[in-house]
């Protein structure tokens, strides 16, 4: 017997629960679903916390506190139960948010937030603007409320509360306290006295906020306001401020005290006895003056004949003896001080001015002694020198007294010091101070209150006191000292005790469960109550277990029981004390905590399971008992760093693992190597097709970056588009293939992918389309080949009868023919032969089809004879070995890549359908034996019926079905018709939805680029798309005939009540608009356009359906959409307005656009008409600015593809030699020591460094002033391609592409600088972000440099802070306008740095202000604190005058920093980045376009009469244009020379024009064409063009000096070539960026509104919109310049004649310093010595760059300043060791004087008499030279000319034959040390007497002198020119033309000059002089102010001349009587002066 027993077991779950997951954070309003498993069971219960029973609870959280929390799972069966939680984290939900409040001083305040979370939120308050922390009426930082008790100034602005739980912190919105400024207003000064004629700045400040608006009681609305003062009585009194913000108002008000200023003077009477006399005095003054009559020789009180002695008028009734005499006021009512009281810190000096009325006679008496009107007082201490200081005026009528109060702001002498106490000591805090007033104290508890402490005394005083310190006293405390409602605050001193910790805390381990702690005393003198001994051990699950043990106050130690054991414990002790618990110690571990432990035994490795990017690493561990695990730690490193890629396959590594224990860690297991699994490579790089011929295409490409294993090879398939399968798989070991078999014209689509082991990487797809054509029956498909076959067919003999005969030849002769003609068609011989059975060979065969295609009807594009004569027989013979080796008979690569278009031409055969039946006949051949063409449908039905049925029954499947999804067949099932027209109808939807997103993109592009307004747009929109409702009806009448298909008649099948729905038609409601298909669905009438016919029955019943529609008569409704070619698809309407705005806001959204941020605000006033009243309203006004990474951004979008962007791994495969080649191609020099790495960071660098042009510029738009700055990218080469490199046929001008200006900020600024200087901060602000690089597609960081600014002068002057108006320097060099004249001086100036510019302008106390004219009106005392500061000091007795001169001529034409340091003067130019920022002087288009402009008002004088009329006829008809661009400036340039050139091509006026011309071509040529020739070019051509032009226009007619030779001509005679030769003038040409003006005004035009804020963005948007469509503007001007100098002659090497280097020896020298790199290689490189002169080899024809001579230099490496150094170095050089094109060298020094002249015949160093005169004096200074011919026409013998030497005693002589004389003309010339007298004497013709020449200077007494002698020397120099019709050679070089006369127009400035030499004083003396003489006779201002500005000047230099004179000795007696004599006319005029 069997007995089964069944046993049910049930396993309790009470381990087993588990609830995931276990924790979670969510949101409100957010489902949470929990799940609850247990293990045990069966018949397990679930039930939850919140009483749900399933295993999964959901739970939706609405309310953060509530539904927050900790859910139990507890799970329960027959067995027991288990438990199990989860906990619920809900981030903050903001409830209330903090609102804005409005409150006054002392208000109380309270600020809620409130939030729900779990856990409960904390809060935390923040304030903007300040700190909470610390602030005593200030409650519930981290609560719910913030209370602000009592507000004061200073708790404005806003608060923000964060809610933070769960450490997840949640940010309301901002709230806002806005305080009123009732209390907090005031003006400063509060009170101020002045005098008439002086401007006074009121400011206002008010507390309060945020929000304030100012306006004053004049009606300004600016803080700040200025205040000419004009009138006494007017201009006085009393201003108000008031300050204005939401929460309320307040005012202050200041006081303008105006001294009195007399406008009517008391005037002699002359009286008898008892006439009547009335003396009048009258003043202006506020308050108004009181009078006070006085009698000199009387007394005026108690004499009853006057009346007024109090009043203007003083009457003297019946006047009788003793009233005559003198009446004057006296000063006691009539005393000012000024000012009237200041304030100011410690070690200023503070000047104060006492004015008295009355007088005269009156005296000064200080309270300090001083007796002097002004005193100055140098504050030194604050307590004795403040205070008030009285000054007493005393004349015979009385006396006057005035005070003035100085106050001292607090210094403190004393600062408290930290202190460190012990309890109950006594501490003592000390602060003192100096001010006046005497200083209040007030001490502060940082973080406390000092006010009701008990043990605190002295809060209020110098001392504060401290008695018995407790702990709540430590802290830190500062002590505020308040003088005069000025408080500074002294240093933090802090109060602290020792630390309060016990200290040497020790842990010993006494057993496995046991340690005991130790430690000392506190170090304090308080009582202990006991100590605190915390430990904590690790949990195991990041989390630590505390316990806390307290022992008796009086122990030092404690033993720690029942602890684990191995476990580490931290240990910490700490004191409590009567003041309660001190900090705890620093944490120590007991100090042996395996001393029962063993050291862990390392890990066993025992398997790795791998995968191509993972491994799976296993070992064990075998640990004793006692061990505590933590963790594993795993040591992976890489074998072969080589072979690692960034997705880690095929990769050998390393491991090693230790065990991290409780007790320790062991020791570290046996590494175990392992690699990585192969994985799919990635995709091949470079894929390129090309197409061979109509049936082949070559496929290559490089191999992939990473291999992720070995490649095996690569796979490579084609598909055709014409619906065939894919070709098989071609493998491929190398990296290309050749495609053959393929079909003509046709297009494949082909697949790459690289293959391992483990599998293929993704395909790479290329296109390739075989050359149009059929396929052609030919064998042959090489041109020539066939050529050859035709012409070989026949050949030509002459007959008997003499006759040119055609003779065929036959088949072998012509085979034979063929093989020798072409030997390298590798064809085997059998294809030449017959084969047997057969009557002709395969070639002959192929002959036949040959001669059959040239039969054939050809192309149109080409002839039969054409396509012969190009593959002739001669052709292919002319050919070299190498290009007939190309050409093959069959599948010709020669043929498709050199002959490609010709040979397409060629007609062939179609293979058509009739050679596809053919085929197909022959594949079934074998099965179905022979039929013709009518059977093989028939026959192909027959098997597919046969195949059909046996398929489906093996196989059980249609064979149709199955061939249908096979790939391969390419075939496809029948569609139904509805298929068919379903996929129709997603084909239109497609379309139309194409159609549409196009239209929208091409309508808002349009608006943007042609410049339409929304509502020009809209007009065009609504007529196109839209038609009236009499348009409409008209073209439904037209159409009426016509039956619509939805439209069923109304006459037949009519179902439906058609009474019924007319009459509710004719009852519808006007207000109601109807809804067609709604009511016809009510009278069920049939169709899906049921709403259509009832509205068509309507209408035919005569109702009026647009009223039923809601729509008026006229209104507008969409027009009858046009339909596409086939009626299939409608022409969609155009975009609304609505759309288009949508388009440009996604557009901005992505980056597209972008309309940039406000910046910059500006107060105006808007005045607007309301109610018939003129209102008045400020607003503000903001300029808009794109942000600098946004342009960067842009910019890099736009360059990207014309980049050269290579990865790091990219460069680093570079070779050492490409590194080097890419830096040389690029101007790089300096890496001959460099390593492989270096030169692969200097690769990196140079092709991720953009460097930037910025410019800016104003103008007027709508009456409004805007300002323009831009930034562009210069091109470089180095990071750019090269227009060769990039497309080899692209007509792109990649320069002009690349370098397009984009807009950075508009701004609305007048012109003034203050308007303009407001948009710096936002200027610096984008700058600093250039430190951060931006990033490509591809990840590569780029950088941004700004590097250069252009604009035209006032922007270059405005940006470089140099002086505008006046005598205008140039920024770069300092020359003056009225000096560039000078072209030797203008060329030796060196290039100022903008670093040397701010160390100018900063080492003084004036110049680190941030104002724009801090030198501007400055006080005698603070010019000679500013030049003390300079090292320069004068005596006291200099005159303000001569400090202004000194201070301006350090300066050197700078007014103030450069303007984007203006805000922080003293910040370095690195800080900003403007460490490369170069001001460039020279700007082609204004400065090109300006000088033409001069040349063509000046030159009509100048044309030769057979060029004068033509020449004026092409100036005049170009004036007449209204608008005159630059280009047209150089067209007409090039007009006059070609006229010129015509007639005269060697006149002066031609040089002119034909270096202009030259100039201009080659500073708008692109960067390619800068090379070493066309920079020595340039130089040699600005040389000429200067001295041409000085040669011509000696005597200007219509411009002044200045105006001609000014700016324009400096720039480019002396700053072109500078700049050309360091960067392409065509890269900071502002052509581009000075039409954004033009665009700007066609664009505000076009706005509707055309309010500044609304006008900004739409430029904005329009602007970079144009940008990206406009044409290159300059490109296009070019090319039309360049079709007008065609006509041109080429351009011919710079040939420069001995005579003009001799005539301007010194401006040659200067330019051969300037051309000294081309000079160092020598004679015979880039310039030779002729018989006539110098050639230099700079013409067209000459090489650009040489082996010898300088290399191109670039911007990048190269900065100007250095470069003009290395230049004068390298001349220096020169001068001593290389035959140079100069016959004279005169040697400088460094200040600029001639040590010695080296003679260049004898390559000696001579002394040239010129050392103590520096090379600006002696080319300007020299006064004016007798002019002596050379030698007379008509005479072969030479002149000479004859100078005494300073130290001889003889006279000099000079003489020149008369031309009809034997006696010759003597000329004596005194030396100015000689007592003779010079005697000049040219016989007359007819005389025997000599005529005397008179050589004294015609406005000095002296005799004119010439010196041309050596001073050292004792002979007489002798100089000769020869005649040009003499044989007589030169000996010394003429005069510098500026030696033969007077450098300036008036005398005194010529005498001066003699004296001390040429400086800029004198020029702006002499200017002066003229100026005022032009005024004379006038009466006004500007006459007064320039005489005293002339007497001032003339003062200046009276100093100069007397010290010059003091300089002289006895050996220069002429000198220094000629220097009296100069004092003396300048005394004279002085005089002059002062009684003017």
């Amino acid at each position: 017997m069997i007995t089964t027993l069944f046993i049910r077991v049930v396993v309790s779950p009470s381990t087993g629960v588990t609830v995931t997951p276990s924790s979670t954070t969510v949101a409100v309003n957010v489902t949470v679903f929990l799940n609850c498993s247990g293990l045990g069971g069966p018949g397990n219960i679930y039930q939850w916390s919140t009483g749900h029973i399933t295993p999964t609870l959901e739970l939706i959280v609405t309310n953060g506190t509530s539904d927050g929390g900790t859910y139990t799972c507890v799970v329960t069966n027959a067995a027991g139960s288990g438990s199990a939680s989860a906990t619920v984290y809900v981030t903050p939900t903001i409830i209330t948010q903090p609102s804005d409040v409005l409150a006054v001083v002392n208000d109380n305040v309270t600020l809620v937030c409130e939030a729900e979370a779990f856990p409960p939120p904390q809060y935390q308050w923040e304030h903007i603007e300040g700190n909470l922390t610390g602030r005593s009426n200030v409650m519930g930082i981290n609560s719910k409320k913030l209370e602000l008790n009592g507000v004061l100034f200073g708790d404005e602005g806003s608060y923000i509360c964060k809610v933070i739980s769960n450490n997840i912190t949640v940010g309301l919105r901002e709230a806002t306290v806005t305080l009123s400024p009732s209390t907090g207003v005031t003006v400063t000064p509060s009170s101020t006295t002045v005098a008439a004629n002086v401007t006074v700045i009121l400011t206002c400040f008010s507390l309060g906020g945020p929000g304030n608006t100012y306006r004053w009681s004049t009606g300004h609305i600016t803080p700040t306001i200025k205040l000419i003062v004009k009138n006494g009585t007017s201009d006085g009194g009393t201003y108000t401020c008031v300050v204005t913000n939401a929460a309320g108002s307040g005012s202050a008000s200041a006081t303008v005290y105006v001294t009195p200023t007399i406008i009517t003077q008391p005037s002699d009477v002359l009286a008898v006895v008892n006439d009547n006399v009335t003396l009048m005095c009258e003043a202006e003054a506020f308050p108004p003056p009181q009078y006070l009559w006085e009698h000199i020789e009387g007394n005026l009180t108690g004499r009853s004949n006057v009346m007024g002695i109090s009043s203007k008028k003083m009457e003297l009734n019946g006047v009788m003896f003793g009233d005559e005499g003198s009446y004057i006021l006296s000063p006691s009512t009539g005393v000012i001080v000024t000012p009237s009281s200041t304030t100011v810190a410690v070690n200023v000096t503070v000047f104060l001015n006492c004015s008295g009325l009355g007088g005269p006679g009156n005296t000064y008496q200080w309270s300090t002694g001083h007796i002097t009107p002004t005193l100055e007082l140098i504050v030194t201490n604050g307590t004795s020198d403040g205070g008030t200081y009285t000054c007493v005026v005393t004349n015979a009528a009385g006396s006057g007294s005035a005070s003035a109060t100085v106050y001292v702001t607090p210094t403190i002498i004393t600062q408290p010091s930290d202190v460190l106490a012990v309890v109950n000591d006594n501490v003592t805090l000390v602060c003192e101070a100096e001010a006046f007033p005497p200083p209040q104290y007030l001490w502060e508890h940082i973080g406390g209150n000092l006010t009701g402490r008990s043990n605190v005394m002295g809060i209020n005083r110098k001392k504060l006191e401290l008695n018995g310190v407790l702990f709540g006293d430590e802290g830190s405390y500062i002590c505020k000292v308040i003088s005069n409602n000025i408080t500074f605050s002294s240093r933090k001193a802090s109060v602290k005790f020792p630390s309060g910790a016990p200290g040497n805390v020790a842990a010993i381990t006494i057993a496995p469960t046991s340690i005991n702690v130790s430690w000392n005393q506190v170090p304090n003198n308080c009582i202990i109550i006991a100590y605190e001994v915390k430990y904590s051990w690790p949990l195991g699950n990041g989390q630590l277990g505390t316990i806390y043990v307290n022992t008796s106050g009086n122990s030092n130690q404690v033993i720690l029981n029942r602890l684990q054991e191995c476990v580490q414990y931290n240990i910490s002790v700490r004191a409590y004390t009567s003041q309660g618990p001190r900090p705890f110690s620093g944490a120590v571990l007991d100090s042996s905590p395996n001393v029962y432990a063993q050291v862990p035994q390392p890990p066993e490795v025992l398997t790795s399971a791998l995968t191509a990017t993972s491994a799976n690493l296993t070992w064990s561990c075998p640990l004793e008992k006692h061990y505590t695990v933590l963790s594993y730690s795993v040591n992976v490193t890489v074998e072969d760093a080589s072979s690692i890629n960034t997705d880690f396959p095929f990769t050998s590594y390393s491991f090693e693992v230790l065990v991290n224990t409780m007790e320790g860690n062991g020791a570290v297991s046996m590494p175990r190597l392992f690699t990585t699994l192969q994985a799919p490579p990635t995709s091949p790089l470079n894929i390129s097709t090309s197409v061979i011929s109509y049936s082949s295409v070559l496929v290559s490409w490089s191999p992939p970056t990473c291999s992720n294993g070995i490649v095996l090879g690569y796979m490579v398939t084609y598909t055709p588009s014409r619906g065939f399968p894919p070709s098989p798989y071609n493998i491929s070991n190398a990296t290309t293939i050749l495609l053959q078999n393929l079909l003509n014209n046709t297009e494949y689509s082909i697949f790459l992918c690289a293959f391992t082991d483990a599998g293929c990487s993704l395909n790479v797809t290329r296109n390739a389309t075989t050359f149009p054509g059929t396929q052609s029956k030919l064998f042959i498909d090489c041109g020539f080949a066939r050529t050859a076959i035709r012409e070989l067919s026949q050949t030509i003999y002459v007959n008997a009868k003499g006759k040119k005969c055609k003779k065929k030849l036959d088949i072998q002769h012509r085979a034979n023919r063929f093989q020798a003609l072409f030997p390298t068609f590798k064809v085997s011989d059998a294809y030449y032969s017959v084969k047997p059975g057969h009557k002709l060979s395969q070639f002959n065969k192929h002959c036949k089809v040959v001669q059959d295609c040239f039969n054939r009807r050809w192309n149109p594009s080409i002839s039969r004879k054409e396509y012969g004569a190009i593959f002739s027989i001669t052709q292919w013979i002319a050919l070299t070995k190498q290009q007939q080796s190309q050409h093959s008979i069959q599948q010709c690569v020669g043929c498709a890549t050199s002959y490609a278009s010709h040979q397409n031409q060629f007609p062939t055969f179609k293979t058509g359908q009739r050679t596809m039946v053919t085929s197909a006949k022959a594949m079934c051949s074998e099965y179905i034996g022979e039929c013709n063409t009518g059977e093989c449908g028939t026959i192909t039905q027959h098997l597919l019926a046969g195949l059909e049925a046996s398929y489906k029954e093996t196989f059980g499947q249609s064979f149709t079905d199955v061939i249908t999804k096979c790939p391969n067949a390419a075939l496809q099932k029948r569609k139904t018709t509805v298929e068919k027209k379903r996929e129709k109808r997603q084909l239109v939807r497609k379309c139309v939805q194409h159609i549409q997103d196009t239209l929208r993109t091409n309508d808002a592009t349009m608006v943007l680029n042609e410049g339409l307004s929304l509502r020009t747009y809209n007009r065009i929109h609504l007529a196109q798309g839209f038609e009236s409702a009499k348009m409409k009806n008209e073209r439904a009448n037209s159409n009426a005939g016509k039956k619509k298909t939805h439209s069923p008649s109304m006459e037949e099948n009519v179902t439906w009540d058609t009474t019924a729905a007319l009459n509710e038609l004719k009852n519808w409601s006007e207000d109601k608009k109807i809804n067609w298909s709604q009511v016809a669905r009510q009278y069920n009438i049939p169709g899906k356009n049921r709403g259509q016919v009832l509205k068509e029955f309507a209408r035919k019943n005569g109702l009026d359906t647009y009223a039923l529609d809601g729509l008026a008569e006229n209104r507008r409704t969409r027009a009858k959409k046009l339909k596409m070619p086939g009626n299939e698809i409608s022409m969609p309407c155009t975009s609304t307005t609505q759309m288009v705005k949508e388009k440009w806001a996604a557009d901005i959204e992505d980056g597209t656009y972008s309309i940039g941020i406000d910046c910059a605000p500006k107060e105006m006033t808007v005045v607007t008409c309301r109610d018939g009243e003129v209102v008045e309203q400020p607003v503000t006004i903001y300029s808009r600015k794109v942000p600098m990474n946004e342009i960067r951004q842009r910019l890099l979008k736009n360059q990207e593809k014309y980049m050269r962007l290579q990865t790091d791994e990219q460069v680093d495969a570079l070779s050492k030699d490409e590194a080097i080649k890419f830096l040389k191609q690029n101007q790089e020099h300096q890496f001959a020591d460099m390593e492989i790495t270096e030169l692969r960071a200097k690769v990196k660098a140079l092709q991720r460094n953009r460097h930037l042009v910025m410019w800016h510029d104003h103008g007027t738009i709508l009456g409004q002033g805007y300002i323009f700055i831009t930034v562009k990218v210069i091109y470089d080469t180095s990071v750019f391609f090269r227009k060769d490199e990039y497309s080899l046929n692209s007509t792109l001008n990649l320069q002009g592409t690349i370098e397009k200006p984009e807009v950075h900020v508009i701004g609305i600024a007048s012109s003034s600088h203050e308007d303009q200087a407001a948009l710096i901060p936002e200027r610096v602000s984008c700058l600093r972000t250039l430190n951060s690089p931006i990033m490509t597609t591809a990840g590569i960081p780029i950088n941004d440099t700004v590097r250069f600014f252009a604009g035209d002068g006032p922007a270059r002057n405005f940006e470089r802070g140099v002086q505008q108006g006046g005598t205008i320097r140039c920024g770069a060099c300092g020359i003056q306008t009225s000096m560039t004249s000078d072209i030797a001086h203008a060329l030796t100036l060196k290039w100022r740095t903008l670093q040397e510019q701010q160390d100018i302008i900063i080492a003084g106390k004036f110049g680190k202000m941030s104002t724009l004219k801090p030198f501007e009106n400055l006080r005698k005392a603070e010019l000679e604190l500013e030049l003390a500061q300079r090292g320069i000091t004068f005596p006291k007795k200099t005159n303000k005058i001569e400090l202004e001169a000194n201070l301006l001529g350090l300066l050197s034409g700078f007014v103030r920093v450069p303007t984007l340091l203006l805000k922080d003067p003293c910040q370095t130019l690195q800080s900003i980045n403007m460490d490369k920022y170069t001001i460039l002087e020279c700007e082609p288009l204004h400065d090109l376009k300006g000088h033409i402009h001069n040349l063509f008002v000046e030159v009509e004088e100048h044309f030769d009469t057979c060029v004068k009329t033509e020449c004026i006829t092409i100036i005049a008809h170009f004036m007449k244009k209204e608008t005159k661009r630059a280009c047209d400036y150089r067209h007409a340039a090039i007009l006059i020379l070609l006229c010129l050139l015509k007639h005269n091509k060697h006149s002066k006026v031609c040089t002119i024009f034909r270096t202009i011309v030259e100039i201009s071509e080659i500073m708008y040529s692109s960067e390619e064409k800068r090379t070493p020739r066309s920079i020595l070019r340039l130089y040699n051509l600005t040389w000429i063009h200067a001295t041409a032009c000085t040669d011509v226009f000696q005597k200007l007619k219509h411009l002044t000096q200045e105006k001609f030779y000014g700016a324009y001509f400096h720039a480019l005679t002396s700053h072109a070539a500078q700049q050309y030769e360091v960067v392409c003038l065509k890269s900071i040409n502002t052509e581009n960026e000075e039409r954004i003006f033009e665009t700007a005004k066609r664009i505000a035009s076009t706005t509707s509104n055309r309010k500044p804020e609304q006008v900004l963005p739409n430029m904005l948007l329009r602007l970079q919109a144009g940008a990206q469509k406009d044409r290159n503007a300059l490109e296009e001007q070019n090319n039309s310049i360049r079709i007008a100098a065609a006509h041109l002659p080429c351009v011919e090497n710079t040939a420069i004649s001995k005579d003009m280097t001799r005539k301007y020896a010194f401006s040659w020298q200067a330019h051969l310093n300037r051309i000294a790199p081309y000079l160092e290689p020598g004679e015979g490189f880039w310039w030779r010595e002729e018989k006539e002169g110098y050639e230099f080899f700079d013409g067209s024809d000459q090489p650009d760059i040489k082996v010898c001579g300088p290399t191109l230099l670039h911007f990048r490496n190269t900065f100007i300043e250095k470069l003009d150094l290395e230049k004068r170095k390298l001349f220096q050089k020169l001068v001593a060791s290389t035959n140079l094109p100069a016959e004279t060298i005169r040697i400088y020094d460094d200040s600029g004087y001639c040590t010695s002249v080296i003679d260049r015949d004898n390559f000696q160093h001579t002394n040239s008499g010129l050392c103590n005169v520096s090379l600006t004096e002696v080319e300007s200074s020299i006064p004016a030279v007798v002019h002596v011919p050379s030698q007379h026409p008509q005479s072969s013998q030479p002149a000479v000319i004859l100078s005494q030497h300073p130290q001889s005693s003889q006279p000099a002589v000079a003489s020149s034959q008369h031309p009809q004389s034997s006696q010759p003309a003597v000329i004596l010339s005194q030396h100015p040390q000689s007592s003779q007298p010079a005697v000049a004497s040219s016989q007359h013709p007819q005389s025997s007497q000599p005529a005397v020449v008179p050589s004294q200077h015609p406005q000095s007494s002296q005799p004119a002198v010439v010196p041309s002698q050596h001073p050292q020397s004792s002979q007489p120099a002798v100089a000769s020119s020869q005649h040009p019709q003499s044989s007589q050679p030169a000996v010394v070089p003429s005069q510098h033309p500026q030696f033969t006369e007077n450098k300036y127009k008036t005398k005194t400035a010529n005498a001066i000059a003699y004296v001390i030499g040429q400086t800029d004083e004198i020029n702006s003396l002499d200017n002066l002089r003229i100026n005022i003489k032009k005024m004379k006779g006038k009466k006004s201002g500007q006459l007064t102010e320039l005489t005293r500005k002339y007497q001032h000047l003339l003062a200046f230099l009276k100093k100069k001349v007397q010290k010059r004179s003091d300089e002289l000795d006895t050996s220069e007696l002429h000198m220094k009587n000629m220097a009296m004599k100069v004092l003396l006319e300048i005394e004279q005029q002085l005089h002059a002066c002062e009684n003017k």
